[in-house]
């Protein structure tokens, strides 16, 4: 995985292990003081040696927001696709 990001670490390789989707969702959980979705979540790697939240992000330009029309056929895909993570993180 590649983290890029204003607080990432610069010149830095994390070689903890984590386990996807569990280590994302810690990252959320963890940082943002919310509770773990399941004990699996709770005891996932969360990025935490990755990150320095000590200061203020570099300045940078804000990028303008794009809209991108999602077609009908991608939002049934991408929902019927839906079972395979969801299950997996109850």
């Amino acid at each position: 995985m590649v983290i890029v990001s204003p607080w990432a670490k610069p010149v830095f390789t994390d070689s903890a292990t984590a386990v996807q989707p569990y280590s994302m969702l810690a990252f959320i959980d963890h940082n943002f003081g919310l509770p773990a979705l399941s004990s699996a979540v709770g005891n996932a790697y969360d990025y935490g040696d990755s990150f320095d939240f000590t200061g203020l992000p570099p300045t940078t330009d804000v990028p303008n927001m794009v809209h991108s029309h999602i077609s009908r056929a991608t939002k049934a895909e991408v929902h019927s696709l839906r079972h395979l993570w969801v299950n997996d993180i109850t």
